[in-house]
């Protein structure tokens, strides 16, 4: 299985003898919205392909009047989007419980509702934030800026592989984790370096 734990871009790569051989035999296209294909991405060597290797592949053929192959990748990193329908689920899961304390006229205790929720008696940091929400902003809440470990440490795991193909460092955190995110790390260490300075005063 790939980096994103399921068959996608990186398993069709290991499948051919060499990533070269996909680039001299194959154009490869985003899927866009409407699930239709219209330029190709362009690659000018094999490692361009890392940024992608998350990505599903939803279709692959044969054109026979080219005579090369086309690949169409998913429009979202598997990465990404299996995240957000984990946090969704528990989004709604919660959102639920709290309209039922609505209609009861009872309070949305947050501890109840963690430790329903908990797994083996453990909350993840992800179940307190969106509990948090809800209990803060009620059907209003969302997901935005949520992150959980498990789909982070697949980031983490593409973003060093990105790296040491000879990615930029900021060029491949911000296409992993986005640009928000790549902000408030800049922050954080800048922040660390200004107090790192002033302990040695």
């Amino acid at each position: 299985m790939g980096i994103s734990g399921k068959s996608d871009f990186e398993d069709y790569v290991c499948m051919h003898n060499t990533p070269q051989e996909i680039l001299d035999n194959y154009d490869i296209y985003p899927q866009s919205a409407d699930g239709t294909h219209v330029l190709p991405l362009k690659f000018e060597k094999p490692e361009d392909f890392i940024p992608y290797y998350p990505y599903l592949t939803a279709m692959i053929w044969h054109d026979n009047e080219t005579k090369r192959g086309k690949i169409i990748l998913s429009r979202r990193s598997f990465i990404d989007a299996e995240e957000t329908d984990h946090l969704e689920s528990e989004m709604r899961w919660i959102k639920r419980y709290y309209r039922k304390c609505k209609r009861k006229k009872v309070e949305f205790d947050k501890d109840k509702v963690l430790e329903k929720i908990a797994f083996f008696g453990v909350n993840s940091p992800e179940q307190i934030e969106i509990v948090n929400r809800v209990a803060e902003k009620g059907n209003k809440a969302t997901i935005e800026d949520i992150h959980d470990e498990t789909h982070d440490h697949m980031r983490k795991k593409l973003y060093d592989l990105m790296v040491s193909n000879g990615w930029n460092e900021d060029i491949s955190y911000k296409w992993i984790f986005g640009v928000n995110r790549w902000m408030k790390k800049l922050k954080a260490e800048k922040a660390e370096k200004i107090n790192d300075n002033n302990s040695e005063k």
